[in-house]
């Protein structure tokens, strides 16, 4: 064999051996591509599902504070007619006898006088409040 035939053989097998990494470099990067693109749609899905507990979470708080806030409104209206009956039963002490006016009060416990507030229509019926201790007491005529 001669020397050009040994350069020859060796090229040859240079140029096999270069295709041959080139088709392995090509594979390894559809591989790695591949692999990318997996780890993409996987962080888009685990982004969304982040997201969606998030909103969970924040939507659970909003019901929570919903809650809250309701609470709290209601406990400022109580407190706004406790107000106001108070600021009524002051007028009603300080100007004397009230006429014609609505007011609150309790009903006596008389049984036979809370059967006919039960049955009778009790707004501008005719009667008298009493004080006892810090209860009014509205007794019918």
């Amino acid at each position: 064999m001669t020397d050009n035939n040994v350069v020859d053989i060796l090229e040859k097998q240079d140029i096999e051996r270069s295709r041959k990494i080139i088709s392995a470099a090509g594979k390894i990067d559809e591989w790695v591509s591949s692999i990318f693109e997996s780890l993409r749609d996987a962080t888009e899905v685990l982004t969304e599902a982040i997201s969606l507990n998030m909103l969970r979470k924040y939507r659970q708080r909003d019901i929570q504070l919903e809650g809250e806030v309701e609470f709290w409104v209601n406990l400022l209206r109580l407190d706004e007619m406790a107000e106001t009956i108070e600021e009524m039963d002051r007028e009603k002490h300080s100007e004397g006898p009230q006429t014609g006016r609505r007011f609150l009060s309790n009903a006596p416990s008389d049984p036979a006088v809370l059967l006919d507030l039960q049955e009778k229509e009790v707004l501008n019926r005719p009667g008298t409040v009493t004080q006892e201790g810090n209860r009014s007491i509205f007794q019918p005529l």
